[in-house]
């Protein structure tokens, strides 16, 4: 499996309302998924406490878009599919 490293220079808040939410009609969420990973992403707002769920999930999402295939299980338990 391929790693490979980056460096965020796009804007969060701007990455997870363009990224996560085009992502979020596509996306089929195991029933493993975490309730408070999901409480994240569906009550997201500029000023929320804790944006780690949706700004992981909009960084996904953006690289699917870039047409990489990526899966991730566990912890967050999502799984993506293109």
């Amino acid at each position: 499996m391929e790693v490979r490293t980056y460096h965020e220079s796009m804007n969060k808040h701007l990455k997870i309302i363009t990224h996560g939410k085009k992502g979020w009609k596509d996306t089929e969420w195991i029933a493993e998924t975490d309730d408070k990973y999901l409480e994240q992403i569906t009550d997201y707002s500029e000023k929320a406490e804790h944006d780690d769920a949706p700004d992981s999930y909009a960084s996904i999402v953006r690289e699917l878009n870039a047409g990489l295939k990526v899966l991730q299980q566990g912890g967050a338990g999502f799984a993506v599919r293109q």
